[in-house]
């Protein structure tokens, strides 16, 4: 199989959905489309693109007197 080098700029629309759970996992689905912009012989006219994400959401608790700024210490 041969791999074919281009570039092309492209612009379009995608539409998903993300689930958290409880226990701060993360699954999150997408799918979209879009064409590319440039007029160039080597690249396709359009694409179609589809997602599907997995992971966990880390918290971070900040303390009420240090909300508006970050303080560091040595």
């Amino acid at each position: 199989m041969e791999l074919e080098d281009w570039f092309d700029t492209a612009i379009g629309l995608a539409i998903g959905q993300k689930w958290i759970s409880n226990n701060g996992f993360v699954f999150e689905l997408s799918a979209g489309a879009g064409r590319y912009l440039l007029d160039s012989n080597d690249s396709p006219n359009a694409f179609l693109k589809a997602d599907f994400w997995l992971g966990i959401v880390f918290k971070i608790y900040w303390l009420k007197e240090n909300s508006s700024r970050v303080a560091f210490r040595s």
